[in-house]
Parts: C-alpha cells; sequence; structure tokens
C-alpha cells in the first residue's frame, strides 16, 4: 500500500526540488572530482557523521563500476557469452569505440530489447563518432 492512498506524499530529501536546482547548477568538476568518485557531495555532507560512526571507509571507497562487478562471472556465464556473440561483433558493432568485450555487446543487447525494444531512433545514433 502506498503512501498516496493515505493522502500524504513521501519524498526523499535529496530529490526536493530546491536541492535538485542547487545540484544542477553546480560545477560537474564538483560533483564528480575524478570518475572513480561518486556522490561527492554527499559523502563530505555525511563525513564527519560516518568518522564517529567507525564507518569512514564508507566515503574513501571508489567506485568499481560494472567491469569489476562482472569480473567474476562463473565459467558459464562466459561461455554463454562468448557463444552468444561472434568475434566481429567487435569489430563491426555500430558503437564499437565503447562496447570493447564481448560482455559488454551481450549485456548492450539485453539492454535494447529489454528496454528500448520499440524505439524509433537507434541508440548509436546519439553517441558522437
Amino acid at each position: 500500500m502506498s503512501a498516496g492512498a493515505f493522502g500524504f506524499e513521501v519524498r526523499l530529501a535529496n530529490l526536493h526540488d530546491n536541492i535538485v536546482d542547487y545540484s544542477l547548477r553546480l560545477p560537474i568538476e564538483y560533483k564528480v572530482p575524478d570518475k572513480r568518485i561518486t556522490k561527492h557531495i554527499l559523502k563530505e555532507a555525511f563525513k564527519p557523521e560516518l568518522e564517529k560512526l567507525s564507518l569512514d571507509w564508507i566515503s574513501n571507497r571508489l567506485k568499481e563500476g560494472i567491469p569489476a562487478s562482472i569480473s567474476g562471472l562463473t565459467p558459464a556465464i562466459n561461455e554463454r557469452i562468448n557463444d552468444s556473440v561472434d568475434n566481429s561483433a567487435l569489430k563491426n558493432h555500430p558503437i564499437r569505440n565503447y562496447l570493447i568485450s564481448k560482455s559488454d555487446i551481450y549485456f548492450y543487447e539485453i539492454f535494447v530489447k529489454t528496454f528500448l525494444p520499440e524505439s524509433k531512433y537507434a541508440v548509436q545514433d546519439c553517441i558522437p563518432q
């Protein structure tokens, strides 16, 4: 049952219109000083509290990203990816500059089939060459 069913609205504080408007005006260099540091402003804001709780490692950890999270795929999944993606796809894919491995192409194709099945725009048309 949602909060709306009872006549009130619940919102996340960090998605409040004023906060979003303010954050959109901040320079990107402040929000993302390094590609591996995410949520910089949020981490800085809570750093003193995290230190008090001995959780300061949270504000210092670096983003691992998708490649790190899928690096431990089981051999069966890797075999499936290798069987599903032809070697020529690495050389001929329309956005091959961004998809550099068979797993990149495999997961990209799943994304497109799942979320953009009837899109009238090709994703590659939106990426500068």
